[in-house]
Order: structure tokens, then sequence, then C-alpha cells
């Protein structure tokens, strides 16, 4: 298999297990090419698979797309608590720009959790509002293996902003 074969299968991989639980950005990446979701999401991300030894799979979480648009990636800090097992996104208010930023804007945060590759979407402030939102770790999810990210929507979920990834 050439790597390139290599390198299309395991973002395959990747998009079945991101995207049939991401129903948002599935749907947001439609309108970024023309074709499915799941190719959408190959063609930005085959770049973040890279193959050591033995063709081991290595996933540059750091840099993966959940999606990717012209609006304005919004200001998003997370922070887990060990305590309670709870993250908690805190959100910086936003100026309106002309067609790339919406008060209304949706802001969403995103926990992937790479061993189960299981996702949460949480839904934050709008755009324009400040604020924190707390959401606590599932049960069975490790923390140490968790990836946080966050993107916004337009108000008709139409236009979205690329995804960032957050230091948690």
């Amino acid at each position: 298999m050439t790597t390139f074969r290599r390198v299309k299968f395991y973002c395959q991989l990747i998009a079945q297990s991101i995207i049939g639980r991401i129903a948002v950005t599935a749907a947001v990446l439609r309108i970024i090419t023309v074709g499915t979701a799941f190719n959408a999401f190959v063609a930005l991300n085959m770049d973040k698979v890279s193959f050591g030894a033995g063709s081991v799979a290595t996933i540059d979480y750091g840099r993966l797309l959940l999606a990717s648009g012209l609006l304005v990636t919004p200001r998003v800090t997370v922070g887990y608590d060990e305590e309670s097992g709870t993250y908690t996104f805190s959100q910086t208010a936003q100026e309106p720009e002309e067609g790339f930023a919406s008060l209304a804007d949706k802001v969403y945060g995103v926990l992937l959790e790479t061993a189960l590759q299981r996702v949460r979407i949480v839904a934050l402030n709008n755009r324009g509002v400040a604020g924190e939102t707390e959401y606590a770790l599932p049960e069975e999810w490790e923390a140490s293996k968790v990836e946080a990210y966050c993107f916004a929507t337009s108000p008709n979920g139409r236009m979205v902003s690329d995804s960032m990834h957050l230091t948690v």
C-alpha cells in the first residue's frame, strides 16, 4: 500500500469515528466541498496522519480540523478540574466583523476521547456573550486522552469557522 493510500485509509477511519458523532460539524463540512462531509473531512486531514515503523499511524490531534470555513475562530479556553471531573470552557465576547463574525454566531466546544474514539459537542454562548460553560467528563473517559477544540457557526448553520485545538 502506498503512503498516500495509507494516509487516506487512516483519515477515513478517523472520519468514520468522528463524523458520525459530530452532526453539526458534518453538516458544516458539506458546505466546504462538493461531495460528502466524509470526503471533506478526509481532504482536510490527510496531512495530519503520519506513519512510523511498521506502518503505525500517528494522528496529530493538535492540527486536526473538525471544521473549516471563513468565519472568525471564536476565543475560547478550556480547563479541567480533576477533583470534580469537569471541563470548563471560558469564552471571551467578540465584536462583530462584517460578514465574518456576528454577535449571534453559535460557539461550540468539542471534546474528543482519542482511545475510545468518542466525541461530545458542548454548546457554548453566542459569540457576543462572555462566560463559562461546564461539562462533566463521561465516566468511561480517561482525562489524559481527551483533546479539546472549538468552532463557531453562523446563526443559520450555513457558515463555519475553522476549528481550533485548545490546550487543556
